[in-house]
């Protein structure tokens, strides 16, 4: 309404504290404690004393670092302690497909799942051989069990025929 470039300066501070204030991306000032910060056409200036900007600390608004949401006014995120706009953008990096990204994700837990069947398997086939000899062994032990036994019934048969009156 005022043709003015009015936005919402976001100042993060430490402990990631953001204050919002609105502001004239033109040509309005700052005031924190006892410094005065100049917001001029793409640049954020500290001013001296005298209201002349100090060059030294110019730090230039970089256009891709303002945010834009959907019908509603652009959005600056600036450092509380250096007045350094941030920036969203970083170096171009490289796109990621989400499905080739999920594909190889998925290959990689089948790959895993496919580890521990085969782990799985190797386990339950050395435990059944283990149980088959254990079991051998125990019939085998149940076996000559049975022998003494018949020895020890056909003793005791003797005995019995023995103490047994005429």
């Amino acid at each position: 309404m005022t043709h003015k470039n009015y936005g919402i300066v976001n100042f993060i501070g430490k402990g990631n504290k953001m204050v919002s204030k609105m502001k004239n991306f033109d040509n309005d000032l700052i005031w924190i404690k006892d410094k005065c910060w100049s917001i001029r056409k793409g640049m954020i200036v500290l001013l001296n004393k005298d209201g002349n900007a100090i060059v030294n600390d110019e730090k230039e608004v970089d256009p891709q670092s303002i945010v834009t949401m959907m019908d509603t006014v652009p959005v600056m995120f600036v450092d509380l302690d250096s007045l350094e706009p941030l920036s969203f953008n970083r170096e171009p990096r490289e796109q990621i497909n989400p499905v080739e990204l999920a594909a190889n994700i998925n290959s990689y837990i089948d790959n895993q799942l496919a580890k521990i069947m085969f782990l799985r398997k190797t386990i339950v086939i050395i435990a059944s051989v283990a149980a088959v000899g254990l079991a051998y062994l125990n019939m085998n032990n149940m076996n000559d069990v049975l022998a003494k036994m018949k020895i020890i019934q056909s003793q005791l048969d003797t005995i019995a025929s023995q103490l047994a009156p005429p």
